[in-house]
């Protein structure tokens, strides 16, 4: 944009619009935690700058001239993509807010810089949205020194992982309910169809929502289903168990008379702060614990 050449500003302006819905729908719904998590503000900023450079360039361009057949057939192209991109963008924005009833926990992870993988009120910030038991859910990933979830841009085991092994913590009290310890943390590449979620940890909350924290490392669960936890002890570590991608520990809140996983209405949660966590929030705890 900024070095193209430009009829008319409004030549201009179909192209401006176009690009910024994709910047802005890059910017909200990209996983930056892949890369270096502070470029997220350096992208915002050179796309404001690039922006105002090529508007002082046409500003003095006519408005409008005749266009010729290509032109209004390349004009047609780029609306339909806006128009695409419009779609796209709307919902990372709709995903980015929630004003029904929420489910204060405590944070279930102590060690460092924290990183909402999955999260928000729309599918395109939250797969899990499609699901209505996890429709809530939230992934989380650690960032380490670089400013991104793993030692390298392309991880090959999972100890490149900054969460891998990370202690998980109780997010609330009450009573374990359920636990699945049988799932084996699987190599990168690979998931593990027989236990979908891997080994994981229901608590049945005071007020009756099943709490529940998923993709466990195998032979790290430390509760047995009958024990009573306190918000803040510890449960176990972060795995690569089940239908996961790469390490990060998965939580979800379900209002369900079954004690089964994934079959209840997704409820909606916030922690300490209060607020409502969607993709690349950063939550940053630095507790003394194990």
């Amino acid at each position: 944009l900024g070095w193209g050449k430009f009829k008319s500003r409004l030549d201009w302006s179909i192209t401006a619009i176009m690009v910024s819905e994709y910047m802005l729908y890059i910017l909200l719904s990209g996983r930056w935690d892949w890369v270096y998590y502070p470029i997220r503000l350096w992208w915002t900023a050179a796309w404001v700058a690039v922006l105002l450079y090529s508007f002082w360039k046409v500003r003095s361009l006519p408005a409008r001239k005749p266009l010729s057949p290509p032109r209004k057939f390349l004009y047609g192209v780029q609306l339909f993509i806006s128009i695409f991109l419009t779609l796209f963008v709307v919902l990372s924005v709709k995903g980015q807010f929630y004003s029904g009833p929420t489910l204060r926990l405590s944070f279930p992870l102590h060690h460092g810089r924290y990183y909402v993988a999955q999260g928000g009120n729309s599918a395109i910030l939250n797969y899990h949205h499609l699901a209505e038991p996890a429709r809530f859910a939230l992934d989380f990933t650690r960032l380490g020194p670089p400013q991104r979830r793993a030692e390298t841009l392309v991880p090959a085991r999972l100890e490149q992982f900054y969460i891998y092994g990370d202690s998980v913590f109780a997010p609330c009290d009450g009573v374990v309910f359920r636990v699945e310890t049988r799932a084996q943390d699987m190599p990168l590449g690979a998931i593990d169809t027989t236990y979908f979620v891997g080994n994981y940890i229901g608590i049945r909350h005071p007020e009756g929502y099943h709490v529940f924290l998923a993709h466990l490392k195998s032979g790290s669960i430390a509760v047995s289903e009958g024990d009573t936890v306190q918000a803040g002890q510890y449960l176990a570590r972060v795995g690569h168990t089940g239908v996961v991608d790469e390490p990060m520990l998965h939580l979800h809140v379900e209002q369900s008379d079954s004690l089964a996983i994934l079959t209840g209405k997704g409820i909606a949660v916030v922690f300490e702060e209060g607020r409502f966590l969607r993709r690349n929030d950063v939550v940053e705890r630095y507790a003394a614990t194990r």
